[in-house]
């Protein structure tokens, strides 16, 4: 790390739990609750302190995921290919030609919002992310204005080390303009006509985001609105939804679904119900959409094997397809197992469910992600000890289309434990842990 990281991490815990206290109290003001609560359905456990990164590192990770969308250009070239990227039954009731060419459009105007997840490792050239998963979806960076803003005021030095965003010359009020835009494209003159779209996203863990959103693009009465999939309305002139007892159009859709949703709304939707989703997820001429091939099926870690084959980055590890020859080779290896140092990741799963590490060869699963493990650095500093970041960039297009990082998210475990996904943070409770924002300084 170098010495400013250092130094601002000094003046950090100097304020002891003084300065945690501080933080935590700011958030509960912007209505984030730093710790589980299950009556409230609030699950995120937030870390006491900031992860703090060089600028170095979230170039790197930018240029990288600029890289990578840009080989999905030459990759993804058409329609047909973007519906070959999602599961059938997606492809057959949640997408269409029509919708995937005017999504193959807009990839070629800008790139898609992304995310990008690394660890950090020690490299004979110094520190450096190695890359854990990247998915072309939003995040949580418009929340993350509100955490970096009750963080300037518990630990007022910030200001001294740091402008507030991930981005040189990028202010907060730029920052704000920028997603502001992003959302309401189109639509400014009434951005109520925009919608988030989640599956009950009055229980989501990640609704404060929704809610930050909505108050950027003009708040509770005049803001996007924020839908279940099932208050979506098919009548003559084309898709509503009902606000304060009005229809209004929609124009512009910010969907939040993944594919284990979908499955749990076709439980429990009406048929009617479900005709309308399908029917408004397959439509591309009548609303335009933040993202969509149901979520993460355009850039998700499916495309680390042949990004690694390419060598798009030193960045990412080993990355191979489970395939029956592979199987046979390990198995050729090292009999019934285990694979020391690999972790087998499943192809449509999240938040690290049926991750995998040091797999049997018995439990490899054809067409699963085989990647070597990453050995990472504890470089966060808490008051109780170092702690392991995990940094993700939630990079966003600017005016020429290609990304720029607003902020960074992390999650921050402890050295002896594998998951780093938030469930298991906030169960796990260990002191120093958790999720949070981090500060980019030079």
């Amino acid at each position: 790390m170098n010495a400013r990281i250092n130094q601002l991490y000094d003046v950090m815990l100097q304020h002891g739990e003084d300065g945690t206290a501080r933080f935590y109290a700011g958030l509960r003001a912007r209505g984030i609750s730093p710790f589980p609560n299950a009556a409230r359905h609030e699950q995120n456990l937030y870390a006491p302190n900031p992860v703090i990164v060089g600028s170095d590192i979230i170039q790197t990770m930018t240029r990288d995921a600029n890289s990578f969308c840009a080989a999905l250009r030459d990759q993804v070239a058409d329609a047909a290919s973007l519906l070959d990227r999602a599961p059938q039954h997606i492809q057959q009731h949640y997408a269409s030609s029509e919708l995937a060419a005017q999504l193959i459009a807009d990839h070629r105007r800008a790139h898609p919002l992304v995310c990008l997840d690394a660890f950090l490792v020690a490299t004979a050239t110094g520190v450096q992310p190695a890359y854990l998963e990247w998915q072309t979806v939003g995040t949580y960076v418009t929340m993350g204005m509100l955490m970096l803003a009750a963080a300037g005021e518990a630990w007022p030095e910030i200001s001294q080390y740091s402008h507030g965003t991930a981005w040189p010359n990028l202010t907060p009020d730029g920052l704000a303009a920028h997603l502001q835009t992003l959302y309401t494209q189109g639509i400014a003159d009434d951005p109520r006509t925009g919608v988030i779209v989640d599956y009950r996203p009055e229980l989501c863990a990640t609704r404060r985001e929704f809610y930050a959103i909505q108050d950027l693009t003009g708040g509770v009465e005049q803001g996007m609105g924020i839908i279940d999939p099932r208050e979506i309305l098919h009548m003559a002139g084309g898709f509503q939804y009902r606000r304060n007892g009005t229809l209004v159009p929609i124009r512009r859709v910010y969907s939040r679904l993944v594919y284990s949703d979908v499955l749990q709304l076709e439980q429990e939707a009406t048929a009617d119900e479900v005709a309308t989703i399908r029917r408004f997820y397959q439509t591309g001429d009548q609303h335009t959409w933040i993202s969509h091939l149901l979520h993460f099926f355009y850039g998700s870690k499916a495309d680390f094997p042949a990004f690694w084959q390419a060598g798009l980055s030193p960045c990412i590890p080993e990355t191979q397809v489970v395939s029956p020859e592979l199987v046979a080779e390990w198995r050729e290896r090292v009999g019934a197992g285990p694979l020391v140092g690999y972790v087998q990741k499943p192809l449509n799963a999240q938040s690290g469910r049926d991750v995998i590490l040091h797999p049997m060869v018995a439990q490899l699963t054809n067409g699963a992600i085989l990647q070597r493990e990453i050995m990472p650095l504890a470089t966060h500093r808490t008051l109780w000890g170092t702690r392991t970041p995990e940094v993700r960039i939630m990079a966003t297009p600017n005016e020429n289309g290609e990304l720029i990082t607003g902020l960074i998210y992390n999650r921050i475990k402890s050295q002896d434990v594998f998951l780093s996904n938030a469930g298991s943070l906030a169960r796990d409770g260990i002191p120093g842990t958790g999720e949070g924002f981090g500060i980019v300084v030079e």
